[in-house]
């Protein structure tokens, strides 16, 4: 995957669900609500034709999702895993502590 740096990247819950979507199957039948995805590139038209001069139009009744969808999938998985991870380990710590206090 290429170097995306996607601190500053924010993406509506709605938009991270159609992302997962994407990424779950190989192609989607394209829809007004991937508009926002596709401007930023996190998905692609897959198909497409070429007119009287031979240049490439997107025949816009399929997408799937790109590298960068990808990447950004990854980065916000890792992210999740930095949040949660230490939310987890102080919750066993404290669930420790209490058992230790009424057992003395």
């Amino acid at each position: 995957m290429g170097n995306y740096d996607f601190s500053n990247t924010y993406l509506s819950k709605k938009n991270i669900t159609l992302l997962k979507k994407a990424n779950h199957k190989k192609q989607l039948k394209y829809d007004n609500k991937y508009d926002e995805l596709l401007k930023s590139n996190f998905i692609y038209y897959c198909k497409y034709e070429s007119d009287e001069i031979g240049n490439q139009i997107p025949i816009k009744d399929m997408i799937e999702i790109s590298e960068k969808g990808k990447a950004f999938l990854a980065f916000m998985k890792k992210d999740q895993f930095r949040f949660y991870f230490p939310i987890v380990i102080s919750l066993i710590s404290l669930a420790v502590s209490i058992i230790a206090f009424f057992m003395s």
